[in-house]
């Protein structure tokens, strides 16, 4: 799958709850700069897809083991969530902070245009990315300066995807050679609290 090789080339456990869901946090905000040029249109998509992305980490949640106080790992993970996202937005001086969707509406102002980050993000969205996908590892600044790279391709090759395929779903990350997201994010989070328990969960 495409989510296990791209955890591999980053050294990532693909077991590993805490991992796997900084992946997929980092993934769902990518999508949700994206939609926030589609108007009111792209926030309808984006909260749908938030609400699935929250409703999936329930599930996970409880694959990893946790059976008790399931509403406060959830709250935490929520908080993790907009954490990040708020981390990569200020990187990429992108607008509507934040992530974009949420219950809260966090992050709804509207652009016209898809985002493209300056040419200087690199080294800042690294540093937001060792932080919160790496636990803040030095170790892994190789990694983190890959996973940069990857996310401001990603960006530009959201950036190109027209309007009626964004709005659909029909999108596919390059990282490992794609797929509709509407048909491989379910499959991609299925086994994402595999390993770990309720301590991991909360990592």
């Amino acid at each position: 799958q495409n989510e296990t090789k791209l955890q591999t080339a980053l050294g990532l456990r693909k077991d590993n709850f805490a991992d796997t869901h900084a992946l997929l946090c980092l993934h769902v905000w990518l999508l949700l700069v994206r939609l926030r040029a589609e108007g009111a249109s792209g926030a309808q998509a984006a909260q749908l897809l938030y609400d699935f992305f929250s409703d999936d980490a329930e599930v996970r949640v409880r694959a990893a083991g946790v059976r008790v106080r399931v509403s406060k790992w959830l709250a935490e993970l929520e908080k993790m969530f907009y954490g990040a996202a708020t981390a990569y937005d200020k990187a990429l001086g992108s607008p509507g902070g934040g992530g974009g969707g949420g219950k809260e509406g966090r992050g709804s102002s509207l652009t016209t245009r898809p985002f493209a980050p300056p040419a200087d993000a690199r080294h800042a969205l690294s540093d937001a990315l060792l932080r919160n996908v790496f636990g803040d590892d030095s170790s892994k600044r190789p990694q983190a300066n890959l996973l940069s790279d990857y996310v401001i391709r990603e960006i530009a090759c959201l950036a190109q995807t027209g309007s009626d395929a964004v709005l659909d779903g029909r999108l596919r990350f390059t990282g490992g050679g794609g797929g509709d997201v509407k048909d491989s994010a379910p499959a991609a989070s299925a086994g994402a609290g595999s390993g770990g328990g309720a301590e991991t969960a909360a990592a």
